[in-house]
């Protein structure tokens, strides 16, 4: 599969499932925007996350492309955050486990805070395994922080950047 030139390298959080650096049954994605006008991240589903012997749970495919197409609202609007309105999944392959796969998504459509993207996870073969369209809306970071507690609002849980920027991915 064709690598992705890097422009820039997303927040992590500290216990998301999908992004958290420190949730241990995560898995610990790192999001990049790329020069194509996507967000593309890696990862590698381990047996902690199986439906079926050797297969990625259909939830947890669907929670990767939830977190990756929300992400895009940030290709339109660096400090945004988007909410998911809904989301629709089609499901074409299994999807292994314990094999790096790479997912990409894009913006569609964009307006009166409402953003529609689409996305895909792949196969190690370039094949794709789950695609995704949803919608979301734009939400301030500040308006999702000051409905939860306090332990659990702090800059050190939503803010990470742990490494550098690769320049491809």
């Amino acid at each position: 599969m064709q690598k992705h030139k890097v422009e820039r390298k997303q927040i992590n959080s500290n216990m998301c499932f999908i992004c958290g650096v420190n949730n241990e049954a995560g898995l610990k994605i790192r999001f990049y925007e790329t020069e194509g006008n996507e967000v593309v991240c890696e990862f590698t589903p381990r047996d902690i996350h199986q439906s079926y012997p050797g297969r990625l749970h259909g939830g947890v495919a669907c929670s990767v492309l939830d977190e990756l197409l929300g992400r895009t609202i940030q290709l339109l609007e660096k400090d945004a955050w988007a909410v998911t309105a809904d989301l629709s999944v089609k499901y074409k392959k299994p999807v292994p486990l314990n094999v790096k796969l790479i997912a990409k998504a894009r913006p569609l459509t964009y307006r009166h805070g409402l953003l529609t993207a689409e996305g895909e996870i792949y196969l190690p073969d370039g094949n794709i395994a789950v695609k995704a369209t949803g919608r979301f809306f734009k939400q301030n970071v500040e308006k999702i922080i000051e409905s939860m507690d306090e332990e659990y609002s702090s800059d050190e849980m939503f803010y990470i950047t742990d490494e550098k920027d690769p320049e491809y991915i």
